[in-house]
Parts: C-alpha cells; sequence; structure tokens
C-alpha cells in the first residue's frame, strides 16, 4: 500500500466519522453485556483495520527512508563516472590536437639567413618569419583552442593559454617576435611534446580512478542486499539465529567500509601528482569533481553507508533485546 494510498484511507476517516466511532468504541468497552454484537464486530474490525494501516505506514516510511538513501549513494557514484568520463574525452581530444599542432610546427620550413647575425640577411627574412610566427599562431587557435569546450576548461584567451602551455620566454616570442628560427622550432616541439606526455599521465590516473570508483559501486551493491534483508518490517518475523547473522554481516561490512576509507584516502595523496599544470586545485579529486555538490563523492558515499549501516545493526540489537 502506498503512502498516497494510506493518506487517502486516513482522510475517508475524517474527525466527523471518528468521533461515532469513539464513542461506539467506548459503548462497547464500558457495557460489553448491553452492546450489540455488530458493535463489537465493528470494534475488531477497525482495530484490525487501524493496525494494518500503522504497520505498512511504518513499513512505507522506513523503506522509503532506505530508497532514498540508497539513491543518494548511487547518485554520487553515476556522478563521479560521468565527470570521468568527460574529463577522459576532453583530454583525448587535447592532445590529439597537440600532436597535429606538433606536426604543423615540426613541417614548417626554417628560412634561409634566420640565424645569421648580419643586418642584411635578417632584414631580408623578416616578413616571412613575421608570417610564419602568426601561422603558429593561427594552428594554436585552430587546434588546440578549437578542442569542443576548451573556453568552458580554461577560461582564458590566446596569451594566457600559450603561455601557460609554452612558457613566458617561448609565448614572448611567438606572439611578439620577429624571427622564426631552428631553435625556435624546435623549443615549440619539444613543449608540445611534454604537453602530450601530461595529457598521456593524466589519462593513465583517469583508468586508475574509475576502476577504483566502480570498485566502491560493486562493494555499495553488494550492500544493497545486506540492507534489504535486515529492513526493519522483516527484523520482526527473522529467528534468533537470523538476527545473529545479521549482526555479524553488518559488522563485517562496516569493517571492510572503514578499509575502502582508508584505501581512498592513500589514493587520493597519490593521484594528487597527475593533477593538470594549469589545475589550482591539491587533489585530482577535488579537480574532477568541483562541479558535483562534494569534491569525494566515493569517501560521500562510504560514510553515507557507514550510516545507514550503523543504524541497521541498531535495530537488529535492539530486536534481540526485546525478544530474547
Amino acid at each position: 500500500m502506498s503512502v498516497e494510498r494510506i493518506q487517502r484511507v486516513i482522510r475517508s476517516f475524517g474527525s466527523t466519522r471518528l468521533l461515532p466511532v469513539a464513542g461506539m468504541c467506548l459503548s462497547g468497552l464500558l457495557f460489553p453485556k448491553i452492546a450489540p454484537m455488530w458493535v463489537l464486530h465493528v470494534l475488531g474490525g477497525i482495530t484490525g483495520f487501524l493496525n494494518a494501516i500503522a504497520s505498512n505506514l511504518l513499513w512505507e516510511l522506513a523503506n522509503r527512508e532506505w530508497l532514498a538513501g540508497a539513491a543518494v549513494v548511487g547518485g554520487y557514484i553515476r556522478e563521479a563516472l560521468g565527470e570521468i568520463e568527460a574529463e577522459r574525452e576532453f583530454t583525448e581530444a587535447e592532445r590529439d590536437a597537440l600532436e597535429v599542432f606538433a606536426a604543423d610546427v615540426r613541417a614548417m620550413t626554417v628560412h634561409r639567413g634566420a640565424n645569421v647575425n648580419t643586418n642584411a640577411p635578417v632584414l631580408s627574412v623578416r616578413a616571412n618569419d613575421t608570417e610564419q610566427l602568426a601561422q603558429i599562431r593561427t594552428r594554436y587557435r585552430e587546434t588546440v583552442m578549437s578542442v569542443p569546450n576548451y573556453d568552458e576548461m580554461y577560461d582564458s584567451g590566446f596569451d594566457r593559454s600559450f603561455a601557460a602551455e609554452f612558457g613566458d620566454d617561448l609565448a614572448a616570442v611567438v606572439e611578439g617576435g620577429t624571427q622564426f628560427s631552428r631553435p625556435v622550432r624546435q623549443l615549440l616541439v619539444t613543449q608540445t611534446s611534454t604537453s602530450i606526455e601530461e595529457r598521456e599521465r593524466h589519462l593513465d590516473a583517469l583508468t586508475v580512478e574509475r576502476s577504483s570508483v566502480e570498485s566502491a559501486g560493486r562493494h555499495l551493491e553488494e550492500t544493497d542486499r545486506l540492507l534489504e534483508r535486515t529492513e526493519p518490517r522483516r527484523l520482526i518475523h527473522s529467528s534468533f539465529e537470523e538476527l545473529l547473522e545479521y549482526d555479524r554481516d553488518i559488522r563485517a561490512a562496516t569493517e571492510s567500509y572503514q578499509q575502502l576509507l582508508e584505501a581512498r584516502q592513500r589514493e587520493l595523496h597519490a593521484n594528487s601528482r597527475s593533477l593538470r599544470r594549469r589545475s589550482k586545485r591539491t587533489f585530482l579529486q577535488e579537480y574532477l569533481y568541483q562541479a558535483l555538490d562534494t569534491p569525494f563523492p566515493v569517501l560521500a558515499a562510504t560514510l553515507d553507508r557507514l550510516r545507514t549501516l550503523g543504524d541497521r545493526r541498531r535495530a537488529v540489537v535492539d530486536s534481540i533485546a526485546r525478544r530474547y
């Protein structure tokens, strides 16, 4: 019976009806010898009906509370996996764009006389050099800065983006210089390769993080079955041996979650080294999950489940104490 149906049934027994019923019940209790038999039958029926309503209402409330908690815990995991996947797609696209940019720069020709120190040859190639530097800026915009969601990720223009990727000195040469030399080309290619390696390390860290989150999700699903077995309504009909088994299972699950918390904390510090250079966050998880309600969704889900297990164990112990 749903909560809405219960409420409709209760409303159907409004205050105008409850008063006559209460009077009839009182008459049946005070004057059992003179009260008609049908009154006693009605009283018994109403009592059983109200007991059924109360039992079902308590069950619905307890079950709804557990379902809400399970939805929150499952939501943490789903949201975390969604953020990991979005970050993985962006990082792969950024890496691929950097590879194209590096290939374009590597293929550019350094004009003769670009490294000569005499005035005449340098002046003769400055026009071509300036065009090539402009071409580098254009290709960077067309490749790296054209990655989907690039603006949302970095919120910076060309100057800041290029300087963050290649350093202030090399950025100054590309943005305001007049000579495209072999050393400049080599520095651009080398630094782009370094940026590509950084993205590769970041992708490796994302793979480890995704595996960890998926493992935590499977662990949570296993505990869901334990919570189903220890629902409050089922405890009423459980035997003494079953209650003892529930207590053992809950204590074992609690211990495993405490170990999960410790392992997760170690991962936080280990993965912090794989952060992007542009990130101001301390931990990888803070960077990944900054759009979520909590920067540590697995820890939040684990703590929430520990609280639920604690509530269930108290219910089991209370059930044992009341009956045995």
